[in-house]
């Protein structure tokens, strides 16, 4: 049924006025996090993009003492500095003097970032943090609202047309005298023209609002199908379908910590006789995995597939136990935008046991029980232990994940980089909803910031390796989006060897 032209156009100002809500960035988790620099000053960052675009993204900014701004702007990958606004003052934040937040309107579609300013002690500093400015929701208006606002446009029709009738006719006769014959046939034909006139106006502002609304739909985010298939000799195929998306293009794929593709694996044991979903959306619908609970068996791998074509990828398999996977890949494109791809896959217990295809140097995987608690026995005889005493397990309470691994002899282990970053973490939900790819320095695309240095002409001086705190510890900025059950795969590296620790986690 189609709308009234005067609730259409009211419509189309609500949507471009709502405010944000959760949206895009990895599955289920829209929230950008970044731990580092700007400068010499060290920053804690969590930025919550829009879902509809124009749209405001929410910014929270904690420093170190001695700051005294902290200001923020949009820029975009494609008009880069030049184009971008006048920065936006953050505001201090009552009773702490440490954070700011604030609001900044993302307006254009496409790869997009935050510059934030830093002003203090020390001098100036910024840095720039990769916020996609993607539409992901299509805002809707009450019924009861749509029916009052319809009303009241309609008497603002009444009255236009009432106010012309009045200025053409009645201004102009006599004061007191009854209008003749020919004024009121007069005022026929002002009214007549004039609801004529608004009658078009509303069709034309109607058709407009299709238009616009037909470009918002054409830009307005879908993400790219991944299929995935197992060829003989346990090779892993995999093919990206772009969807007609006009925002990416074909094959245009950077590295990212030096590989292409992130691919994570992680198996669905049907533990609640749930079948997984297809597709996927920035949102992340409920894809149907629950983890087994007796026995707690795990299956995990993060492999990095290497490309068999523009759109194409492959992998060999390592030696894993049958059954149906669920796999996410990180992918970024070459103006910063970065993705997380979803499928499935069915592994066959005819599988060979030694990797044929493709491999990568590092390429991990974990297979076995999970123990229960906060403390892990890692492979090489070391140990993993949650410290749960510095991470307070509430959904939108931004927390430092901290993990501190020991040695056979209990002193702190020495982690060396993995992938140009003291450790990974991948976090899922057990119904599948969030799933999340995380590093010490959040959940920002290390290529994607990168990426914008260079557009802005700067040199991406960008440590993503030195934050992992003391010997033997590693941290993950993260805030849970949502209550529910999660399992942590923590990733370190030690004496040459991946070592993947495994957590469950109840978040209230």
């Amino acid at each position: 049924m189609r709308r009234r032209p005067a609730r259409a156009l009211l419509a189309a100002l609500a949507g471009i006025l709502a405010l944000p809500a959760a949206g895009q960035a990895h599955v289920g988790s829209p929230d950008v996090f970044f731990e580092g620099h700007a400068g010499p000053y060290r920053l804690l960052v969590q930025i919550q993009p829009p879902d509809v675009v124009p749209g405001t993204a929410r910014i929270r900014v904690r420093t170190e003492d001695g700051v005294r701004r902290v200001a923020f702007r949009p820029l975009y990958f494609q008009t880069g500095r030049e184009g971008a606004p006048r920065p936006e003052e953050g505001v201090r934040a009552a009773g702490d003097e440490r954070l700011f937040t604030g609001q900044l309107w993302l307006m254009e579609f496409g790869s997009s970032s935050v510059e934030l300013e830093v002003d203090g002690g020390q001098g100036r500093g910024r840095v720039v943090v990769p916020v996609p400015a993607l539409a992901t929701a299509r805002r809707g208006m009450d019924r009861g609202l749509g029916a009052l606002l319809a009303a009241l446009g309609l008497l603002l029709v009444g009255g236009a047309v009432a106010i012309v009738r009045a200025g053409a006719v009645d201004a102009v006769s006599p004061m007191d005298a009854a209008p003749d014959v020919a004024q009121r046939r007069r005022a026929r034909k002002v009214v007549l023209v004039t609801s004529a006139v608004v009658a078009l106006a509303l069709v034309l502002g109607q058709r407009w609002w299709r238009a616009v609304d037909r470009q918002y739909l054409r830009h307005m985010y879908r993400p790219a199908r991944l299929t995935a298939a197992v060829r003989p000799g346990d090779v892993l195929s995999l093919v990206v379908d772009d969807s007609g998306w006009m925002e990416r293009r074909s094959g245009d794929y950077v590295l990212d910590h030096g590989k292409l593709m992130h691919l994570f694996l992680v198996r669905d044991d049907g533990g609640s006789g749930a079948q997984p979903q297809s597709g996927v959306s920035p949102r992340g619908p409920s894809t149907g995995i629950h983890f087994r609970r007796e026995p707690p068996e795990d299956a995990f791998a993060h492999l990095h597939p290497v490309p068999s074509g523009a759109d194409s990828f492959e992998t060999a398999l390592p030696a894993l136990p049958e059954g149906r996977y669920r796999l996410f890949a990180d992918v970024v494109r070459e103006d910063g935008l970065a993705e997380t791809l979803t499928a499935e896959a069915v592994l066959r217990p005819s599988r060979a046991g030694e990797r044929t295809g493709p491999v990568d140097a590092d390429d991990s995987w974990r297979t076995g029980s999970v123990a229960p608690g906060p403390s892990q026995s890692l492979e090489d005889g070391s140990t993993m232990t949650w410290d749960t005493a510095v991470a307070p397990l509430s959904s939108g309470t931004l927390t430092a994940l901290r993990f501190n691994v020991t040695a056979a002899d209990g002193s702190p282990a020495v982690l060396s980089p993995y992938m140009g970053m003291l450790g990974h973490a991948a976090i899922l939900r057990d119904d599948g909803s969030v799933f999340v790819h995380v590093h010490p320095v959040g959940t920002v695309s290390m290529a994607a910031q990168a990426a914008f240095a260079r557009r802005m002409g700067e040199e991406a001086a960008m440590d993503h390796g030195a934050h992992g705190g003391a010997s033997g510890t590693v941290s993950f900025p993260y805030s849970f989006p949502r209550p529910g059950r999660y399992r942590l795969w923590v990733q370190v590296k030690r004496e040459g060897r991946v070592l993947t620790g495994v957590f469950d986690a109840n978040v209230t």
